[in-house]
């Protein structure tokens, strides 16, 4: 692991706890107000094809259609763009979530997505499990991080990619 993937996710720790103090002191933002929620996220790390993007986001948007007592069950629409030096990628992925609501400082989740990949006049099959964590902050949205594997089905040669992401989610459902 390079020295830049590693500096990145010792980072993205640091600040998701230095986040987490000010949630605690304030008022939480209530689950029931992420039924239908969407995220604009900052990929900070994507490597793929033996390469790391130079600049990357992705948007998602998620409506919860089951919830328990402490898991609640959302499908998860994605479109991305991820920059890298010659070419651009793009993704569009859907698939489902799974997030704890046992707490009301955070609430982790797993998910995993299903789609496409397209770059260079070519879409292949892409399948993409990842792992995050929602931190209330304000009354108006929530700070995610999100770490995803990335697996791109290709006629050639297949490829694995690794994206660090932080952003904001939003209610929309208000």
């Amino acid at each position: 692991m390079s020295n830049r993937v590693v500096a990145l996710l010792l980072s993205g720790v640091f600040l998701l706890g230095v986040l987490v103090a000010p949630a605690v002191a304030q008022q939480p933002t209530s689950s029931q107000e992420y039924d239908l929620s969407a995220a604009a996220m900052y990929d900070a790390v994507l490597n793929e094809w033996n390469e790391a993007s130079n600049v990357g986001v992705h948007f998602d948007v998620a409506k919860r259609f089951l919830q328990g007592s402490t898991m609640n069950v959302a499908g998860v629409g994605e479109i991305g763009f991820n920059h890298f030096e010659n070419y651009t990628l793009s993704s569009y992925l859907g698939g489902v979530r799974f997030a704890g609501n046992y707490s009301a400082k955070f609430s982790p989740f797993v998910q995993v997505l299903l789609g496409a990949e397209h770059c260079c006049e070519t879409t292949n099959f892409a399948i993409q499990p990842g792992v995050g964590v929602d931190i209330p902050w304000k009354p108006q949205f929530a700070v995610r991080g999100q770490v995803d594997w990335r697996h791109v089905y290709s006629d050639l040669d297949d490829a694995d990619g690794l994206r660090i992401s932080v952003g904001i989610v939003f209610p929309l459902n208000r």
